[in-house]
């Protein structure tokens, strides 16, 4: 693999000339150094070493008189049919389509259905093991635990008894996902009353379960599924041209197409090297000019379009380090809200609270939406849903704060301190990438756009 890459890039030669200069390989390496635009996966690469590597050991084969075994040979059959399939779609799939807004928004609108999330629902769960307990003992068991239970037993203390015998599925489990569930276990529940528990026969085991909350599905908003929409759209693109081939073996007959046209990995690798080039090129010309491309009243005006996107807010996470979201955990939680609801002097009551040994607060940099998803999925719409000054309900989270490298793995609550509109030109490079983003689904809608704005002219041709 690395023979290939090096190969691609270690050119130090001009590749393109363009008004006012010209631009060596050197000088692409080091201005896209970071960035994450030059197009070729690791898998790519990796298939182009294999045929570099083939190539050698072929020829050693035959002239030592090593003979492959079968189970061998049918697999190398099966990747030389996958890898000709790959080349021929390589060089014939169509270009994309550039997919504008108004096409991914229509598709969200007709498709609203397949974007809601799935219900979810909290519950405890007692669960005794068949492979700890017989048919007869199991039901003996579970009889005496529902006995207890009516009789005042704590349902938690019952459970963390089982748990020493039966193991990790007895516990309380916070917003789980229905579509998550066995079947038979998702069935029951959706049956089930909140008010006791239901008992449910399973292949493993008999569950006895308590719901204390359901949440029903929320519609994902179109700024969170654009980019997944855009993607289907591409892959109906691609499979519309793909109707044209036998569909009972594709690979097969897109192989069969790549043999009868004589097509060789030499022209695959010419083509990625020449797209290779060809991608820098536009990126480096693009992030060049980028005001002379988008202007800042065009730029005020994407920033109008999207707003909530670069809303800034400052939040607080208070956290508290149990191993799961019990009672004693959820008082605690609540205990913190009611201090942070009645407090007059909100920084003395946080380093107040912060002097527990089980809690910590963290502090955040100002976060975008964008930024709150990578400390977790669910974060933008728990700081969505806050006012100034409100503390959210308590959720299991698992994630990193940005900029300070906090791992999270705890319950945790959320303070919004205040909300931010950021000035324009701290987020101009954001909306230069969103433009970008606009113009940049297939190369050919992308140079067409950039390349004439300096009589651009590629040196290096396949």
């Amino acid at each position: 693999m690395y023979l290939v890459i090096f190969y691609l890039l270690a050119l130090n030669e001009t590749i393109a000339t363009w008004d006012g200069g010209v631009l060596t390989q050197d000088a692409f390496d080091l201005f896209l150094n970071g960035q994450k635009h030059i197009p070729g996966s690791e898998e790519y690469y990796e298939d182009l070493a294999k045929v570099l590597y083939l190539s050698i050991y072929e020829p050693l084969a035959y002239r030592d008189n090593l003979h492959l075994s079968t189970s061998v040979q049918e697999e190398i059959e099966v990747w030389e049919k996958q890898r000709l399939a790959n080349l021929y779609r390589s060089t014939h799939a169509p270009q994309l389509k550039y997919v504008d807004d108004h096409a991914i928004r229509s598709f969200y609108e007709k498709n609203r259905d397949s974007f809601y999330t799935s219900p979810k629902v909290s519950f405890h769960a007692l669960f005794l093991s068949r492979t700890r307990y017989g048919d007869w003992e199991l039901r003996d068991r579970l009889s005496d635990y529902k006995h207890r239970w009516q009789e005042g037993a704590n349902l938690i203390s019952l459970i963390e008894e089982e748990r020493k015998q039966s193991g990790e599925a007895n516990g309380t489990f916070s917003e789980i996902a229905m579509g998550k569930l066995a079947a038979s276990i998702q069935s029951a529940l959706m049956q089930s009353q909140d008010d006791k528990p239901i008992e449910i026969s399973t292949a493993l085991g008999l569950f006895w379960i308590h719901v204390f909350e359901r949440k029903d599905p929320v519609l994902l908003p179109f700024e969170q599924v654009q980019g997944i929409i855009r993607h289907r759209l591409h892959e109906q693109q691609i499979q519309v041209w793909e109707s044209q081939f036998p569909s009972k073996d594709l690979d097969e007959a897109l192989a069969q197409a790549a043999r009868s046209e004589h097509l060789s990995e030499d022209s695959l690798f010419q083509k990625a090297k020449s797209d290779h080039i060809r991608w820098q090129l536009a990126d480096a010309a693009f992030y060049r000019d980028c005001p002379n491309l988008i202007d800042d009243y065009e730029l005020q005006g994407k920033y109008a379009e999207h707003p909530h996107r670069f809303t800034q807010s400052l939040i607080k996470l208070i956290t508290v380090r149990s191993e799961r979201l019990d009672h004693e955990s959820l008082d605690l939680i609540r205990k913190i809200q009611d201090k942070l609801s009645a407090s007059t002097d909100l920084r003395r009551t946080l380093e107040s609270i912060a002097q527990e040994p089980q809690i910590s607060v963290i502090e955040c940099e100002p976060l975008m939406p964008r930024d709150l998803y990578m400390v977790h999925p669910d974060l933008p719409e728990i700081v969505k849903n806050l006012h100034i000054g409100d503390v959210s309900e308590p959720k299991r989270l698992k994630g990193v704060v940005p900029e300070k490298g906090v791992r999270i793995d705890a319950d945790l609550i959320v303070f919004l301190d205040d909300r931010r509109e950021p000035p324009l030109e701290d987020i101009k490079p954001l909306l230069y990438e969103l433009y970008r983003s606009h113009i940049s689904s297939g190369f050919d809608v992308f140079f067409a756009e950039i390349g004439p704005r300096w009589n651009i002219q590629l040196v290096q041709q396949p």
